[in-house]
């Protein structure tokens, strides 16, 4: 039997010079065994998963160029001068809402979903129903192809899930926000702060995935304003079932008791401050 959690950790410096005290800080990192996660379904923790998809104007543009595609006539996206196209290269829009329904159909009858849209201001289309509803859940799917087309403002969208989860009592799941876009945004210091709260007040981990030529040093900023967040680029196609097959393993909360861990320091050191994270992370 593999074991449950896999240890890594990373040093600041990795030697002190002999007879010079001094300090070295280590980082540790505890997951789940991937082995573990896809052997032990019956230990899984119910999941509210919450969605924020950006359904602004600028997620129309392709999610890559297309040198074969079509014009059909002239546009704009968040302002700019932009080519109307037919291409069989989805738009970053369409990707997302594939990443969604993939996401979605991977949930069991004890999770929750929250669907958010939001351009210039949020759209809930769905909170905390479960899965199984599948005619609710298909409904507001396929309004992320409808619903927005304005500009863009993910800090009232941040707000929205704060209103959402003010509202409701989904213990015992464990809550997770993945969010979908382009990072274009109207007033990006607000949607960070806005992040950083909503991410500590329920403790939240963010994970943000970027579609297309997105704002990369923007969403990895937001992806750290909570705690386990993180930042994936979806580039293309193929960048987007990779990335989906790392969600879904990361969707999983494994359950695991009697952990412990142990660590040996031989006598010459001492450990003057130790660090943890909350204990649901």
């Amino acid at each position: 039997m593999p074991d449950a959690f896999v240890m890594r950790w990373k040093l600041d410096r990795t030697f002190l010079e002999a007879d010079m005290p001094g300090e070295v800080y280590t980082l540790l990192t505890i997951e789940p065994n991937p082995a573990v996660l896809g052997s032990a379904p019956a230990a899984t923790i119910p999941t509210h998963l919450i969605l924020l998809v950006d359904v602004s104007e600028s997620m129309d543009v392709l999610v890559r160029r297309d040198p074969k595609a079509q014009k059909v006539g002239a546009g704009s996206a968040e302002g700019k001068a932009a080519q109307r196209v037919v291409s069989d290269v989805p738009s970053r829009r369409e990707m997302a809402s594939t990443v969604v329904q993939k996401m979605v159909e991977r949930l069991h009858g004890d999770d929750l979903l929250t669907l958010i849209a939001f351009d210039d201001k949020p759209h809930v289309l769905t909170q905390a129903i479960s899965p199984n509803d599948i005619n609710a859940v298909w409904a507001a799917i396929q309004m992320l192809n409808t619903v927005g087309g304005g500009g863009t403002a993910m800090g009232k969208a941040f707000e929205s899930v704060r209103d959402v989860l003010t509202g409701i009592q989904d213990a015992p799941r464990t809550r997770k926000l993945v969010l979908l876009t382009d990072g274009e945004d109207e007033e990006p210091a607000k949607a960070l702060a806005t992040a950083k709260s909503v991410g500590w007040d329920f403790r939240l981990p963010i994970v943000a995935f970027g579609t297309g030529e997105c704002k990369v040093a923007f969403l990895t900023e937001l992806a750290k304003t909570s705690l386990a967040g993180a930042f994936n680029h979806i580039r293309d196609e193929v960048a987007a079932q990779q990335l989906f097959r790392q969600a879904v393993t990361n969707q999983k909360n494994i359950q695991a008791t009697n952990v412990q861990l142990q660590l040996w320091l031989s006598p010459e050191l001492q450990v003057r401050e130790l660090y943890r994270s909350k204990p649901e992370i």
